[in-house]
Parts: structure tokens; C-alpha cells; sequence
């Protein structure tokens, strides 16, 4: 009897365990339509930066019947952990955003093997099995930004406003200082460069502040890479213009995606990261493949992942043209665009060697 009611209770309890299983497992994809979800950083789903663009890019995702896309705004670095651990309950791919994320989803990855994560923007140091990274050639975007910027500025003075200094930021600004450096080399002329971190991501005032301040100094064109807080410098450059008494105008130069709604006559261009895209792309390949054959996925201009906004109204036809010759020759490999100091400074010195 004892023997019965034992096999009994263990029958009772394999039917709890796999109902259980089937459960949690019914919440994640069902038929052939792939659950997708997205864990943005502190700017939110409604950036206008890369949140928004790789949002924009599951939604299409999710209009093309593909998928079923859904995202948990972090309010600040503390909700990470919990959100991708709430999403990777739900979803076959949960993907995050930005360098400060690294931690935690590689954190979150190790402790749910049943689900794929796409770090973006970042190449986590610590490789998981089931974390895939999507890095994109920003550098090669804010390259023929700074080309541009010295062959627009009037003044010979240019500023950078960086939001938390960091190798993706950097990467932006070693890549604009190379633009810089190769117009003026064309130029034969001087172009001081000012270089200023905002600490932040979403402090449009302190933004401002700083390009109010190297607007003061000189700089007639600023370019950030300061996420949310970056549209204080548009606030900035849209003022110094309305009460600028000059002939010299003040331009922004934006990031991320086109930015130029934000003051479309004092816009020169945009460092466009098409991470919708690119996130797309590799989801793409998920639902064809139904799963990742490597780690890493890495975009540039060949790929039409970086580059700048098809139309550039502020920017004369025959700079764009020299600029169309820049980009063949990045992606012929020409020109390598540097995206640290250490390759900034030798950029340097084979431009001073010809």
C-alpha cells in the first residue's frame, strides 16, 4: 500500500513539474512567431537615438507578422537586472542597450540559458554562450561629420560635447577629431578642436551650459554625443543664432539618427547609427536560422549601418561630393577611421608623413 501511495505521489509530481515547464514554456514563442523584447538605458524608449531606432526597427519586425515585440524602460542602471530578468521569462531574444547595461546582461544571460541576448552598441568582455553582440562602425559616421564640420566652419574653432566618457563615445569623438584633421590638411589651415564631457546622458541643461560656454569661445559648429541630453546643444546653437547679431551662423551636428527636426536651419548633419536596422538584420537571421552561428556581429558603411542623413540641406553640393569620395574610400579601406587614441595618433602622423 505504502509502494502505491509513494508511486502515486511521484506520478502526481512529474505531472506538476512538466505541466510547469509547459507552461513557462507556452509564454515564450508560439508556432513559428518569434517573442522579442528590448531593455532600453536611462534615455528611454523616445530618445530619438538609439532606443527609438532599434525600437523602430523590431516594430517593423513585428509589422512584417515576424515577431511580437515589447521593451521595459530602465528608469535608472538599478532596473537592469530586474528587467531582463522579468523579459527573459516572456521572450526568445531579450536585447539591451549601451555600455552600461554590460554587466547585467551578461549576468542575466548566464542565468537564462533558454533565452538568446543581443548586447548592442557594446562587445561584452565575457563571452556567453547565449549572448550575441551587434557593434557598429560609428567612427566611420562621425569621421565624415568632422570632414564636414572643417570644411564648414568659419571660425576655425569646432566643439565636441561627449555625455559619460566611455570607449563608444570616444570611439565618436576620435572619429570626428580625424574628420577634423584630414580637411584640415586639405585646407592647409588650423582647426582647433574643444572637447568637453557633459557626465550624462540626459542633462539637457548641463549640455546646453557647455555649448553655450564653447559657443562664447568661438565654435561655430558642435557636435555631441550626449544621448538625451544632447538636445540642450540644439537649444543652444537655436539661441546664440536668434540673438546673434553676426554673419557667422552657429550649427549642431547630431548623432544617432537625424537630428536635424530639432533645429533644421542650424542642423549641418547627423552620425547616424542605424541600429534598428542592424538589429533587425540579425533577428532576421534568428528567425531564418533559428540560431546564432556567431557572437559578434560588426557594421559599418559597406553594411548602410552608419553613415549620414540622405538629405543634408545646410551643406553646399561640392563638399558633398568630397565627402561621397570619403566614404568609397572607407569602404574600400583607403581611409581606416580611427575609433581610439591610440589609432587617432597615428592617423596623425601618416597624414603629417605626406
Amino acid at each position: 500500500m505504502k509502494k502505491n501511495l509513494l508511486t502515486y505521489a511521484l506520478i502526481v509530481l512529474s505531472i506538476v513539474f512538466l505541466s510547469s515547464c509547459s507552461i513557462k514554456e507556452s509564454s515564450k514563442s508560439e508556432n513559428t512567431v518569434l517573442r522579442i523584447a528590448m531593455v532600453t538605458d536611462g534615455g528611454g524608449i523616445s530618445d530619438q537615438g538609439f532606443n527609438q531606432s532599434i525600437w523602430e526597427g523590431l516594430k517593423e519586425l513585428e509589422n512584417q507578422n515576424k515577431a511580437k515585440v515589447s521593451y521595459l524602460e530602465s528608469k535608472s542602471n538599478a532596473d537592469f537586472s530586474n528587467n531582463f530578468d522579468k523579459l527573459a521569462e516572456k521572450n526568445d531574444i531579450v536585447i539591451g542597450v549601451g555600455f552600461t547595461i554590460e554587466d547585467s546582461i551578461v549576468s542575466a544571460a548566464e542565468q537564462n540559458k533558454n533565452t538568446e541576448f543581443i548586447a548592442v552598441d557594446i562587445t561584452p568582455k565575457k563571452k556567453v554562450e547565449n549572448l550575441c553582440s551587434i557593434d557598429l562602425n560609428a567612427h566611420e559616421a562621425s569621421f565624415l561629420t568632422g570632414y564636414i564640420a572643417s570644411k564648414m566652419t568659419k571660425t576655425g574653432k569646432i566643439g565636441f560635447v561627449g555625455g559619460i566618457k566611455s570607449f563608444p563615445i570616444d570611439q565618436l569623438k576620435c572619429g570626428f577629431e580625424a574628420g577634423i584633421l584630414l580637411g584640415q590638411k586639405e585646407l592647409n589651415k588650423n582647426i582647433n578642436l574643444q572637447v568637453q564631457y557633459a557626465g550624462s546622458f540626459s542633462d539637457t541643461s548641463k549640455c546646453k551650459a557647455v555649448a553655450q560656454s564653447m559657443i562664447s569661445s568661438g565654435c561655430d559648429i558642435i557636435f555631441h554625443a550626449a544621448g538625451g541630453g544632447g538636445l540642450g546643444i540644439f537649444e543652444a546653437v537655436k539661441e546664440s543664432n536668434n540673438n546673434n547679431s553676426n554673419e557667422v551662423k552657429n550649427f549642431a551636428i547630431g548623432v544617432d539618427k537625424d537630428q536635424s527636426i530639432y533645429a533644421p536651419e542650424y542642423t549641418l548633419t547627423s552620425a547616424i547609427k542605424n541600429l534598428g536596422e542592424a538589429v533587425k538584420h540579425v533577428c532576421d537571421y534568428y528567425i531564418k536560422n533559428g540560431k546564432f552561428e556567431k557572437n559578434e556581429f560588426k557594421m559599418g558603411l559597406k553594411e548602410e549601418c552608419v553613415g549620414l542623413p540622405k538629405k543634408n540641406k545646410n551643406i553646399p553640393e561640392n563638399v558633398m561630393k568630397e565627402v561621397e569620395s570619403i566614404i568609397n574610400k572607407i569602404i574600400s579601406s583607403e581611409i581606416n577611421p580611427p575609433d581610439n587614441e591610440a589609432s587617432l595618433k597615428d592617423f596623425e602622423k601618416k597624414l603629417q608623413n605626406k
